[in-house]
């Protein structure tokens, strides 16, 4: 390490100069010590530096946070040895091109990694995004830290941090969205609406209208529908604020989670109002919000945009607006 270099010149100079003023014979003696200090202290710690070189490395991180938590990252070695570590260090790349923060993280360490070394950050979990860290090199120290191996040493670990949902202060009337029609209801079972048509050979007895049937002297069976609604779509808008991102994409989980509760499918725009992607699940959800982050295709659909309704999330509202 650079300051341990700079450090020990200073003392070995020093040193240096002592022995030229004090002209003594321990003098020289302690300028032979100093000296010699740095590849003693080689001597003693190649085999350990060789050890850890070869014993190798498993870096890692949490694979989600919540906003405003702390951002971890661990380290161990991959057989859990109790050799120790006579030093290392790790520069790391860190970025959430999301909330557009960067940051170099040095990462240092000595001891033993029987048990897991964890780092931890407070600033790159301050905002939604996806945190991406790239290991740039490792070098294993001595014990003075003067000396080095360099290893190969190719990682990169991502992070992803998730909103805190929170509940838009305009939250449109779902029981209210047009109907445009009906159609049959995949599987059966009960519904809420129904279609009468004539009985047909293969329909079961149990969805036969008995009382309509005997008013017309002929069967007739109660077909189960689901009707047919405007298309769903959140339209989140997002600005350069990092702190205005948060609370949009906060109204846009809530949407989301409100969307799932009632089983309903619908639709999210991925980019500039282009790009529509079809959400289905909780887990659709959050893969939505991770293609948000990175600006990569989900789930892309094309939707008649004249039947859709659009819930419009804006940094200081939100508002409905037909396509």
């Amino acid at each position: 390490m650079l300051k341990n270099i700079i450090l020990y010149l200073i003392i070995l100079s020093a040193s240096f100069l002592f022995s030229i003023f004090y002209y003594k014979w321990f003098s020289w003696i302690f300028l032979l010590i100093v000296a010699l200090i740095p590849f003693i202290s080689l001597l003693i710690s190649l085999p350990m530096m060789i050890y850890t070189a070869l014993n190798g490395f498993i870096l890692y991180s949490d694979k989600e946070i919540n906003i405003n938590e702390k951002f971890r990252i661990y380290l161990t070695n991959k057989n859990n040895s109790s050799v120790p570590c006579t030093g290392l260090k790790i520069t790391l790349k860190a970025e959430n091109k999301f909330a557009n923060i960067h940051k170099k993280i040095r990462l240092k360490f000595s001891g033993s990694l029987d048990k897991t070394f964890e780092y931890c950050d407070n600033s790159l979990g301050k905002h939604c995004g996806s945190i991406t860290v790239t290991a740039k090199s490792l070098k294993i120290y001595d014990l003075l830290g003067i000396f080095f191996i360099p290893v190969r040493f190719r990682k990169t670990l991502k992070t992803n941090v998730l909103p805190k949902a929170k509940k838009p202060s305009n939250i449109p009337d779902f029981e209210n969205i047009s109907i445009l029609g009906f159609k049959p209801k995949v599987g059966g079972g009960f519904s809420d609406y129904y279609e009468l048509r004539q009985y047909m050979d293969g329909d079961s007895l149990k969805s036969v209208h008995w009382k309509l049937s005997s008013k017309y002297d002929d069967l007739f069976v109660k077909e189960p529908s689901q009707p047919i609604t405007k298309q769903f779509v959140i339209s989140p808008q997002f600005t350069d604020n990092p702190d205005a991102n948060d609370s949009i994409l906060a109204r846009v989980m809530y949407m989301c989670n409100l969307c799932n509760e009632k089983h309903m499918d619908f639709y999210a725009f991925l980019d500039n109002n282009i790009n529509i992607a079809k959400i289905r699940n909780s887990d659709d959800s959050k893969h939505y919000l991770f293609a948000l982050y990175e600006k990569i295709p989900f789930n892309q659909v094309a939707i008649d945009r004249s039947n859709a309704i659009v819930f419009n999330i804006f940094e200081n509202g939100e508002e409905v607006n037909l396509l």
